[in-house]
């Protein structure tokens, strides 16, 4: 419902920034961040058990996931978002990220294609073509 889209409204900002170098943990403003992703990853699978089928509660779990460095359960969830949600660009792009990450670049280059062949736009657009400029 409105609630676990509001929770993953509230979490999805933790995790669209690249990965905190490990130093940047041992500054009080770092460790504040680790304390607020552990806090995010707790409330994403939260959401996740409550609304298993939402799609975007999938993508940012899954996200979440890949970016704590659990690929292949994250890569699973993002896999299901995009089949409940083919027409979200977002999706297919944390998808195709994650996929890169875990050097599948074939699947990774055609989720890219599709998700930048829609006219609908999305967040993380601009980063998805840059994605996919280092594909080619």
């Amino acid at each position: 419902g409105v609630g676990v889209v509001l929770v993953a409204a509230y979490v999805y900002p933790f995790f669209v920034l690249p990965p905190a170098h490990v130093v940047a943990f041992t500054t009080p403003a770092g460790r504040r961040a680790a304390r607020a992703g552990a806090a995010a990853r707790a409330l994403a699978a939260r959401a996740h058990a409550l609304a298993p089928d939402n799609p975007e509660v999938a993508d940012t779990y899954g996200w979440i996931l890949v970016q704590g460095g659990e690929a292949s359960r994250g890569i699973e969830l993002l896999r299901r978002a995009v089949a409940r949600a083919p027409e979200s660009g977002q999706i297919r792009f944390h998808l195709a990220a994650a996929l890169l990450g875990a050097g599948q670049r074939d699947e990774a280059r055609r989720l890219l294609a599709e998700a930048l062949a829609a006219a609908r736009p999305f967040a993380g657009r601009a980063e998805a073509q840059r994605l996919m400029e280092t594909l080619r």
